[in-house]
């Protein structure tokens, strides 16, 4: 079971008993931890990039929703295409 991002009493739990299994973390525990780390100076990002080329999400933003940095929808293009257009023509839509 994973930490709760605000109580580091459960993460130091979470973590002894990790180094008790005497392994290496996986590359899931190493980017959350990056995540955790990077996210707690920075609450403003909602979307953290990893060493391992990866974006995680901030544990610490508590902002609006973001979509996932790489996510991409047509249909939001050419709405705004069509807005853009529609602002340079002066015309309502």
């Amino acid at each position: 079971m994973r930490p709760d991002p605000l109580n580091y009493l459960d993460e130091a739990a979470y973590y002894a008993d990790c180094e008790a299994e005497d392994r290496c973390a996986t590359e899931d525990e190493a980017m959350a931890e990056y995540a955790r780390n990077v996210g707690v100076e920075d609450t403003d990002r909602a979307w953290i990039l990893t060493s391992f080329d990866v974006w995680v999400q901030n544990p610490f933003y508590r902002g609006p929703t973001r979509p996932h940095p790489e996510s991409y929808d047509y249909e939001d293009e050419e709405v705004l295409a069509a807005e853009a257009l529609a602002e340079k023509y002066g015309v309502d839509f």
